[in-house]
């Protein structure tokens, strides 16, 4: 497997080429470098199904005639079991225009055919034009928005304190929240983008199957699943939980949720406030204690003495029904009420 980059912006289309003929392959590296593509080389079908469990391509160009596994193996491997792949144009490349080879690739889910010795400015125009109608299905999935979604759906996702995700049944990402956002600004592991990815290859391959396995489970098989992904940084791993639901027309959809232990969730100032009927003082000493402040901490930081702060403490476990401070910092940390604006991904 060969990874080709060159110049090339690492955000620019990734094209995996499976080509049996070495000279060959290295001719459709180069052409697709020279216009700007990133490129993915293997030179039989097992290498490249292996390929795609270390990265996601926006087009896949096959050999048909290949030793080993067939372009039409791989054909099939990818369309049968690859979800997240469903989107990605499959073209394949052949040294015959034969009718039956044509219609049998287009039942199993061929996009496209180039026949070989392959015409470069033909192939570049064909890529070219399948990336951009993969483009405008996805504008036009992302402009409808998912079923029923409103401005009070959106707000509701938004009050969560953890990240919430929706996932489409070809595993593109429909919806993301406020708190999913942030996360993934953290750049500590995780991606979220046209699809959720682990920055690990290994970490990204246990995402997908996770996903994908969810997807494709039939009752009565668990609707849900979890993992816990590790974090370059080393702090405390990302929690990640998955449920399959179903929309309004039947489509499968993946409900993700990505929880952070080194951000707790707590209850805004003025929810506590409200909940417990607590004064503002009260509620500043509450979410100190939340914090993991001391008492001696919270007395210079409100400018009170600690005496103060231990009246206070008293009112604050009558009025919250609590009799220890673990008890009352549970209490305030159980809330999953957040703040800001969810994100609809376009």
């Amino acid at each position: 497997m060969t990874e080709r980059k060159d110049q090339t912006p690492a955000d620019a289309p990734l094209i995996l080429c499976v080509e049996d003929e070495a000279e060959l392959l290295n001719d459709l590296e180069e052409e697709l470098a020279e216009a700007g593509y990133r490129t993915l080389s293997t030179l039989d079908g097992a290498s490249a199904l292996a390929a795609l469990d270390e990265a996601t391509p926006d087009l896949i160009l096959c050999d048909i005639s290949m030793p080993g596994l067939t372009g039409y193996d791989v054909l099939r491997a990818v369309r049968g079991g690859r979800p997240e792949l469903a989107d990605t144009p499959f073209v394949f490349l052949t040294a015959l225009a034969d009718r039956r080879e044509i219609v049998e690739g287009k039942k199993a889910g061929a996009d496209d055919y180039l026949v070989k010795p392959i015409d470069f400015d033909l192939m570049l125009a064909t890529i070219e034009a399948r990336l951009r109608e993969v483009e405008r299905i996805r504008e036009n999935r992302a402009a409808q928005g998912p079923d029923g979604l409103h401005s009070a759906f959106v707000q509701a996702f938004d009050l969560l304190g953890f990240g919430t995700v929706l996932i489409g049944d070809r595993c593109e990402i429909i919806f993301a929240n406020r708190a999913a956002r942030q996360i993934a600004d953290q750049k500590d592991g995780i991606r979220i983008d046209r699809r959720i990815q682990a920055e690990d290859g290994l970490d990204d391959r246990k995402v997908r199957e996770m996903l994908g396995d969810l997807q494709k489970a039939a009752a009565p098989a668990p609707s849900t699943a979890s993992l816990s992904l590790p974090r370059p940084s080393g702090k405390h791993d990302y929690l990640l939980v998955a449920s399959k639901v179903t929309s309004a027309q039947g489509a499968p959809v993946t409900a993700l949720f990505i929880i952070d232990p080194d951000q707790p969730l707590g209850i805004p100032h003025a929810i506590l406030a409200e909940l417990f009927k607590l004064t503002p003082t009260e509620t500043e000493v509450a979410l100190a204690l939340a914090k993991g402040m001391r008492t001696s901490e919270i007395a210079a930081e409100l400018s009170i003495a600690p005496t103060t702060v231990s009246f206070h403490l008293k009112n604050l476990f009558e009025k919250t029904g609590t009799n220890r401070q673990a008890d009352l910092i549970a209490l305030i940390l159980s809330c999953p009420i957040s703040t800001g604006r969810a994100e609809l991904l376009l």
